[in-house]
C-alpha cells in the first residue's frame, strides 16, 4: 500500500516541467526590447555645429579687445593715438571617442530582436550621452570638449559667475534675475538655461515680485518649458549638488557655443578577428569637440 504522505504529494505541477512533462508551452517572447527610457540630450540640436571630414583643427580668429583710447580735444589739438584692438584665436579640434563590443554569432543570427541594429543603436546612444556630458563639464583637455560648467578663460570665465542674491543651498529670483541681466541684451532673445532635476524643482515654485511664476510648462509636449520666458531643458548631466559655491545651472546663448564634428558614427564589423570563438566584433568611432566661443554670452547661476 501507498503511505499516506506520498498520495497526498501533488505530480503533474503545471510550474516545473519536469514534472509537468514539458507539456506546456514554453514562455513567449515578444520581438520588442523592454528598457529604461533614454536620457534626453539637447546641445547638438541647439548649439552650432559645424560638420568636418577629418580630424584637422578649425582656427577661429578672436578680437579680444578693441581700439580704444579717442579723447575730446580743442582746435589744434593732437589727437590721442588709440591702442588695440587685440586678436586671439579660438581652435576646435575633433578627437576620437571610441568603443568596440563582443558579440556572439550565434546570437547575433538567432536573436528575436535585430541583434546587430540593437547594439549599433545603443552604441550611438553611448557616445550621444558621453559626448553631451563633456559639453557640460569637459576639461577641455586635448582629449574632450571644454564644458559650459568648467571654469576657463578659453570658454567661459568665472567673471561670467553670478551668485548674488542666491542662498548657500537654493537660488531665488532675484538670484536668477540677477543671473540674467548680466547678459547682453543682444543675446537675450536667444537664450536658453540648462539645469538639473533638483534645480528645475526649485524654480518651479519662485515667484517674481508680482507673484507670476518664472518657470513655465512648455505649450504642448513639443515645446520646452520656459524660463524667464525662454526655453528651458534638464539635463542629467549637469551639476546636481547644491552646496555653497557650486555651478547650478547656466544661461547662455547656444549659437555661441560651437561643436565640431565628423557627421556620422562609424561602424566597422570584424569577422576574422575573433572567428575562432564563433563572435563578430563591432568597433564604433567618433569625432567631436566643443566649446564656448563667446564668454559675454554665458552666465553660470551659482550658489552664495
Amino acid at each position: 500500500m501507498l503511505r499516506r504522505e506520498q498520495r497526498t504529494t501533488a505530480n503533474n505541477l503545471a510550474g516545473d516541467n519536469v514534472s509537468g512533462g514539458y507539456t506546456m508551452p514554453m514562455p513567449k517572447f515578444m520581438a520588442e526590447l523592454l528598457g529604461d527610457v533614454d536620457n534626453f540630450t539637447f546641445m547638438e540640436k541647439y548649439c552650432r555645429v559645424i560638420p568636418v571630414s577629418g580630424e584637422t583643427p578649425i582656427h577661429w580668429p578672436r578680437r579680444d579687445s578693441r581700439l580704444s583710447g579717442a579723447r575730446r580735444g580743442g582746435e589744434g589739438t593732437p589727437p590721442t593715438q588709440v591702442t588695440g584692438p587685440t586678436f586671439a584665436k579660438r581652435a576646435l579640434k575633433p578627437t576620437l571617442l571610441q568603443a568596440e563590443y563582443i558579440a556572439s554569432n550565434v546570437w547575433l543570427q538567432s536573436s528575436l530582436i535585430p541583434a546587430e541594429d540593437l547594439v549599433r543603436k545603443e552604441l550611438a546612444y553611448e557616445f550621444a550621452i558621453g559626448s553631451e556630458q563633456d559639453y557640460m563639464t569637459g576639461t577641455g583637455s586635448e582629449l574632450e570638449p571644454l564644458g559650459l560648467f568648467t571654469a576657463s578663460d578659453m570658454g567661459v570665465p568665472t567673471s561670467r559667475d553670478s551668485s548674488t542674491a542666491n542662498t548657500s543651498t537654493a537660488v531665488t529670483a532675484d538670484g536668477l534675475w540677477t543671473g540674467f541681466y548680466q547678459v547682453k541684451p543682444q543675446y537675450r532673445g536667444g537664450l536658453i538655461t540648462v539645469g538639473s532635476r533638483p534645480f528645475a524643482l526649485q524654480c518651479r515654485t519662485l515667484k517674481n515680485g508680482d507673484g507670476t511664476y518664472l518657470w513655465a510648462p512648455g505649450i504642448n509636449s513639443q515645446a520646452p518649458d520656459t524660463l524667464f520666458g525662454r526655453p528651458f531643458f534638464e539635463s542629467e548631466y549637469c551639476p546636481q549638488t547644491f552646496t555653497t559655491g557650486l555651478y547650478v545651472a547656466a544661461t547662455f546663448d547656444p549659437t555661441q557655443y560651437i561643436i565640431v564634428r565628423k557627421p556620422e558614427l562609424e561602424v566597422q564589423r570584424l569577422i576574422e578577428d575573433r572567428a575562432r570563438q564563433n563572435q563578430t566584433v563591432i568597433l564604433a568611432r567618433m569625432w567631436n569637440d566643443g566649446m564656448p566661443v563667446t564668454a559675454e554670452a554665458f552666465v553660470r547661476h551659482k550658489l552664495g
